[in-house]
């Protein structure tokens, strides 16, 4: 199995951010099943500051999280898809990302947020093609957490749900 071109497109510019900050673990994409959808898989990207998690319906090669290389979606990309991106076995240092995605729902007042790490929702919907409008939720869990951003709708034949995960910067 190999990385699909439009989830290596969706995910390089995270992978890039990390590659360049030279930040060990990150500049790879998490591959492994999900509970959301039945048979899927999930493909995650993170820079420290935003997460990117893609939910398929496309199975996962195992039942252990495995991981695609920054070196292997960066020729995915170039080549659009020539070249395959091979999946390595285990998560190599990639952190436990979920620790980041709010569980509940209580709304907040404010918080701040680089705008830059928004674009990425943006840059993701374009990447994976997934309808004409480019509308999505945002959903506050606290003031100091997270915001997780979510398309409204997905017009796609295999990825069930996206989130982009940005987290909030000090209001002084």
């Amino acid at each position: 199995m190999t990385l699909p071109l439009d989830i290596a497109k969706a995910l390089l510019p995270i992978l890039k951010r990390s590659h360049k900050a030279s930040r060990y673990g990150l500049d790879n994409i998490l591959h492994a099943p999900t509970t959301d959808a039945p048979e899927g898989a999930q493909y995650v990207a993170t820079d420290g500051h935003v997460a990117v998690i893609i939910d398929t319906t496309t199975p996962a090669p195992t039942t252990e999280p495995t991981h695609y290389e920054y070196a292997s979606v960066v020729a995915v990309v170039a080549t659009k898809g020539v070249v395959p991106a091979p999946w390595v076995p285990g998560s190599g240092d990639f952190p436990d990302w979920k620790q980041c995605v709010p569980t509940t729902s209580t709304p907040t007042a404010a918080i701040g947020v680089d705008l830059a790490f928004l674009d990425t929702a943006l840059k993701v919907h374009k990447a994976l093609k997934m309808s004409d409008k480019a509308h999505w939720t945002a959903t506050f869990s606290d003031a100091l957490g997270p915001i997780v951003l979510e398309p409204m709708s997905i017009s796609h034949d295999t990825i069930v749900r996206v989130r982009v995960v940005v987290m909030p910067v000090r209001i002084s």
